[in-house]
């Protein structure tokens, strides 16, 4: 949840910015570490168990709030004339 609001405040602050800033293109030399870093980062498979890390760990959260109390609150008027 953390990262989906880190992402969408930095798409926010940047949609005006890129507006403005020019986009470089270009190549840039990259290490072998640094290479192989963003390879195994962007493997399909690494991001696949990322995403099944966030769900496992959103179903615990949903499992532990089941334990928890829920609280209601309500209220009413009633006007009667007679």
């Amino acid at each position: 949840m953390r990262v989906f609001l880190s992402l969408a405040a930095l798409l926010l602050a940047s949609g005006s910015a890129a507006a403005q800033a020019v986009v470089d293109t270009t190549a840039r030399p990259v290490s072998l570490a640094d290479a192989i870093r963003m390879a195994q980062q962007n493997a399909p498979s690494n991001v696949q168990a990322r995403g099944a890390i966030s769900t496992s760990e959103a179903a615990v959260k949903q499992s532990y709030a089941a334990f928890l109390p829920s609280f209601t609150l309500s209220a009413g008027r009633r006007n009667e004339r007679g």
